[in-house]
């Protein structure tokens, strides 16, 4: 949401006219000045707030999702598998997006995924060909590895889309909308 900004700058525009100079985050401005409840700025009550798309993850101490399961193509399909139990209503009614991940593997083959937050309970399933994986809002292609690095967060997605490791055909506003589920698998990794 919009407000932390607003919140953090009037903070910020208060301060004495010696405050100058400084690189400022946002939610680090209003912990400075006493707000402990960062819930009411997020899109979900109790997820954590996305990180700005210009900073570096604050630590690696995630454990990588493809570390903990080896790699290959069980790990996507643990991926995947992992997103149906988070998918909750609140996520669908947030995101309302369709997807379509066109993944390549090393051996130069492609496995295609979708996932569906629509309507309904969601649905995630593999696509038959890319001809269909294009009935999808949003197709994103990648490697299998850039996809593992993505869901277990070693890999911001922006950094991902802006390095040509992500490519995004459709909706790319839709794939903005899914660092929600990204960030809810990441405290959950």
């Amino acid at each position: 949401k919009p407000d932390i900004m607003a919140d953090a700058a009037y903070l910020l525009l208060t301060k004495p006219t010696s405050y100058t100079g400084k690189f400022c985050i946002d939610d680090e401005v209003l912990k400075e000045a006493g707000v402990t409840d960062l819930d009411s700025y997020s899109i979900m009550k109790g997820s954590n707030l996305m990180p700005d798309f210009f900073l570096d993850p604050e630590s690696n101490e995630d454990v990588s999702l493809a570390s903990q399961q080896g790699g290959g193509t069980d790990v996507v399909k643990d991926t995947f598998n992992e997103m149906k139990e988070l998918i909750t209503p609140d996520i669908i009614q947030s995101i309302q997006s369709s997807y379509a991940f066109i993944l390549k593997n090393q051996d130069d083959s492609t496995q295609i995924w979708y996932l569906n937050l629509k309507e309904g309970a969601g649905e995630i399933g593999q696509c038959p060909d890319e001809k269909a994986a294009q009935t999808y809002e949003c197709q994103m292609s990648m490697s299998t590895d850039a996809f593992k690095k993505m869901f277990s967060g070693e890999l911001q997605p922006t950094a991902a889309f802006m390095t040509g490791q992500l490519k995004i055909k459709g909706n790319v506003m839709a794939g903005m909308k899914l660092e929600k589920l990204m960030k809810k698998m990441h405290s959950k990794v």
